[in-house]
């Protein structure tokens, strides 16, 4: 054939390898990465819908958000779990990732989102595969951290604000282990070359009453 599309997912890291091998060309592109947050459902519904939380004919709310640092990055919310689970999962041996997930229902306890920066390849400069390098370093910080048994580990955004772990996880979806998550945080702003992180936008009174939730990467 001329032309062949591969429809790859982007944990096909081995058939990624196997391409380059064979001599098919390749650059790296842009992607995202950070965390997963998660809250009460019904601390989301209040937030939302003031006194029509709770209401049947409406359901679980959700939000969407986006935050534009002075630096030219943009955190946002992505892939946001109303009434949903937030799933430890992996595709390599000795790594962790999140994810998040809603039934049909959306009635669970816990609303979910994923909180994420965009990066590209100058910020893991090394070739067309340097993006994957770099997503495996993270994520093998995330299976030490959560106890290296594929647990995900978690912080209360209190206790990540303050540089500590959290000692208590108590309200959040299993299976996640206390830990201090700044480590990984601090990995990505290596990367993109920044001092310090900027207070998360997710906080503000402005955007969503959300002061004290879990958080976990």
């Amino acid at each position: 054939a001329d032309h062949v599309v591969l429809a790859l997912g982007h944990s096909a890291r081995d058939t990624f390898e196997k391409l380059l091998d064979a001599g098919v060309y390749m650059e790296a592109k842009p992607f995202s990465v950070g965390f997963r947050i998660e809250h009460p459902q019904s601390l989301i519904d209040r937030a939302r819908l003031g006194p029509h939380a709770g209401h049947p004919l409406i359901g679980a709310a959700d939000y969407k958000l986006v935050h534009h640092a002075k630096n030219g990055r943009s955190v946002y919310s992505f892939c946001m779990c109303p009434g949903g689970t937030v799933v430890a999962a992996t595709s390599e041996p000795n790594r962790v990732v999140t994810n998040g997930m809603s039934q049909y229902s959306r009635n669970e306890r816990n609303a979910n989102a994923g909180i994420v920066v965009g990066i590209d390849p100058s910020d893991y400069p090394g070739g067309p595969l340097a993006g994957i390098a770099f997503q495996r370093e993270l994520e093998s910080r995330a299976f030490i951290l959560g106890g290296s048994n594929y647990q995900a580990p978690g912080q209360l955004v209190g206790d990540f604000l303050q540089g500590k772990p959290s000692l208590n996880l108590v309200g959040l979806c299993r299976p996640i282990s206390p830990a201090c998550i700044s480590p990984i945080l601090q990995r990505v702003c290596q990367a993109m070359r920044l001092r310090r992180f900027e207070r998360p936008f997710l906080l503000s009174r402005k955007r969503l009453k959300a002061l004290r939730c879990p958080m976990q990467f």
